[in-house]
């Protein structure tokens, strides 16, 4: 319960990977933050790094691309309160 930020490299680099992660973040009650996958590191025409949410509101997001830094381009994502 409460709010929850989770995000890494979750390696999902086949359908039944996504799938199954797919349903913990259900499970969770967690949203995606919806990155546009231009920069996201794919293999096999699968998104890595995902980041996912709950009990905030996601403020602005990005993902940059600086493929010199690491075989993963950064995420990054604010969040504040939920208004009540």
């Amino acid at each position: 319960t409460g709010p929850l930020i989770w995000g890494g490299d979750f390696n999902t680099w086949s359908k039944a990977k996504l799938d199954y992660l797919k349903q913990v973040t259900k499970k969770l009650k967690l949203e995606p933050v919806p990155f546009e996958t231009t920069f996201i590191k794919k293999f096999r025409g699968y998104p890595l790094d995902h980041i996912f949410y709950r009990g905030l509101k996601l403020l602005n997001y990005r993902c940059e691309n600086l493929p010199e830094a690491s075989d993963h381009n950064p995420l990054l994502a604010s969040f504040g309160p939920l208004e009540s």
